[in-house]
């Protein structure tokens, strides 16, 4: 059910200790509310050198790409270490569109994000260099083979996953597999963080599931 104020609904921004060696979780703490980041706290995403944290912030709700004024974040987690506090800052590159999903390249230099600055309805996949400092450079939009290609272009690019090497899995193959009959069934608990080989969950415990 929707709820009435459903423009009201604000998500904060979580963390939960996990032990991998025990397969326990500890207690889930607040890093940053969505009442004190003025808005819905969303897509978190840390950089693979472990020092920034990105993220999306909205009016409200959990679709970024429908807000107007949904914008890209940062925090930076060294100084958070030594501080005790997670100060989050706008970036430079927003738009006055829509600034949505978001990846980090994997030396921690770049990130791909959805933009729909172009012409405020479809969104466009934008590169960005990342200085050590955190500073965000100049977007540009994704080059393609034919610069007139998004004048003509009616398709949106919305969840952009930068890759260190190309797909070799075509989509059709991808396609074929998803809806062919062969199915492998396992059984495992949705929260599991690490699963062992060779084990099986004991029946009855949270969020117990069965998926193929």
């Amino acid at each position: 059910m929707i709820p009435e104020q459903y423009n009201a609904i604000r998500y904060d921004l979580m963390r939960i200790p996990y032990d991998p060696n025990q397969g326990t979780w500890g207690q889930a703490e607040t890093v940053l509310a969505g009442d004190d980041a003025g808005g819905s706290v969303l897509l978190p995403r840390i950089s693979p050198d472990g020092r920034w944290l990105m993220m999306t912030i909205c009016d409200y709700g959990c679709f970024p790409a429908y807000r107007r004024r949904s914008d890209l974040y940062v925090i930076d987690l060294h100084a958070a270490e030594r501080t005790g506090r997670y100060a989050f800052r706008r970036l430079e590159i927003n738009s006055n569109q829509s600034e949505s999903w978001h990846s980090w390249s994997s030396n921690s230099r770049w990130i791909a994000f959805s933009s729909k600055r172009d012409n405020g309805l479809f969104t466009r996949t934008y590169l960005a260099y990342v200085d050590t400092n955190g500073v965000v450079h100049k977007p540009f939009v994704l080059p393609q083979k034919d610069p007139t290609d998004y004048e003509f272009c009616l398709w949106t690019y919305s969840v952009p996953e930068l890759v260190v090497e190309p797909v070799h899995a075509t989509k059709e193959t991808l396609g074929r597999v998803a809806r062919g009959s062969r199915k492998i069934s396992v059984t495992m608990p949705i929260t599991t963080a690490t699963p062992k080989a060779d084990t099986t969950p004991q029946v009855g415990i949270p969020y117990q599931a069965g998926r193929e």
